[in-house]
């Protein structure tokens, strides 16, 4: 894998050659420093929502199938409160995330800040930037091992009911609800539709753990850390343009062209 800075240098040489450039190059270069871009940043609901919504609304789909065919008698309490769950389970974290705590991402010359509530929770330097990529499953560290245990799950109940269709059925019903999750807050945080899209959200540092927390008196500082901090959910146009302009700006890093992972 080639290093941060080979990356750099190959960016910057796509974007130069690309047209879209032109829209990009500005002799009058923004000072971040006295207007700083600050944007909300709603990726911990999304975080904290997407992965679930997804897998727990396909296992729902394909019980009532199954009781509505006959295939096997499922309690209908149990759907009910498997249903009642999840709608609480997302109604408590927007209240969380969207309602009570006002979550944005401030962008300076040098740094990149994480603010809660008017308050600065994390300072990243832009020195630190990883190579940025669009994601469509907001997948981190600890979703991915939820995705791995939720597969293999799946993977041994088909062997065990040799019914391939199944497994077909859940992947096409999770990225659905996947999809629809997205579209559906996206109108609800955006107000429209003309802006959504499939890849909203660009990871910019490495998802954080940090150890040390635990050697700094136990692991309450661990909490406010773990799955924060990395990444920048895009609700609006204007934020993405602006943040294009930004990025271009500091790094010579077109939006437009990073990378995107399923």
């Amino acid at each position: 894998m080639e290093n941060f800075e080979n990356w750099n240098k190959n960016v910057k040489k796509r974007n130069l050659n690309s047209n879209e450039n032109a829209n990009l190059n500005d002799s009058n270069q923004r000072d971040y420093d006295k207007e700083p871009i600050v944007i909300k940043n709603p990726y911990e609901f999304f975080l904290s929502n997407l992965f679930f919504f997804s897998h727990c609304g396909t296992v729902l789909v394909l019980l009532v199938f199954v009781d509505c065919m006959g295939i096997a008698e499922i309690s209908t309490v149990f759907l009910w409160a498997f249903f009642g769950l999840g709608v609480l389970h997302v109604v408590a974290t927007f209240y969380y995330y969207i309602i009570k705590n006002k979550c944005e991402t401030k962008f300076t010359n040098k740094t990149i800040e994480f603010i809660i509530n008017g308050e600065t929770k994390r300072v990243k330097n832009l020195s630190d930037l990883e190579p940025i990529v669009k994601t469509f499953r907001l997948l981190t560290p600890s979703s991915l091992t939820e995705m791995i245990v939720f597969n293999l799950l799946i993977f041994f109940m088909v062997a065990l009911v040799k019914m391939v269709h199944y497994l077909i059925a859940y992947y096409v019903i999770y990225l659905l609800l996947n999809c629809l999750f997205k579209f559906v807050f996206h109108f609800i945080l955006g107000g429209n539709l003309k802006d959504f899209s499939l890849f909203p959200a660009i990871t910019i540092y490495h998802y954080e753990v940090l150890g040390s927390a635990f050697s700094r008196g136990g692991s309450a500082g661990w909490h406010d850390i773990k799955g924060k901090f990395h990444m920048i959910y895009i609700i609006k146009k204007q934020d993405y343009l602006d943040l294009q302009k930004y990025f271009y700006d500091k790094k010579y890093i077109n939006l437009n062209l990073v990378e995107k992972k399923f």
